[in-house]
């Protein structure tokens, strides 16, 4: 597998699929993976174990996001 597989070219909410680990969530905001592990285990983040695998809804993911850029008074570029 070459480096250019290892890695979704998401361009917008659209092309996310319908649930999210942390890795794409990572991929789609171009953060650190580990940061986004410490993200699922928040409270405020509505995310769900299953087994080993963390998961998170698109719909959950996205409100998040966008409740954080209002929170901080960012625009966040990452929601439509």
């Amino acid at each position: 597998m070459g480096t250019a597989d290892k890695y979704r070219n998401y361009r917008g909410p659209e092309d996310l699929p319908g649930t999210l680990r942390p890795k794409d969530c990572a991929e789609y905001t171009g953060t650190n993976v580990q940061k986004w592990y410490e993200i699922f285990k928040r409270d405020d983040f509505n995310s769900i174990k299953l087994g080993q695998r963390w998961i998170v809804t698109k719909e959950e993911f996205l409100k998040w996001l966008k409740k954080q850029g209002e929170k901080s008074n960012i625009r966040n570029s990452f929601i439509s």
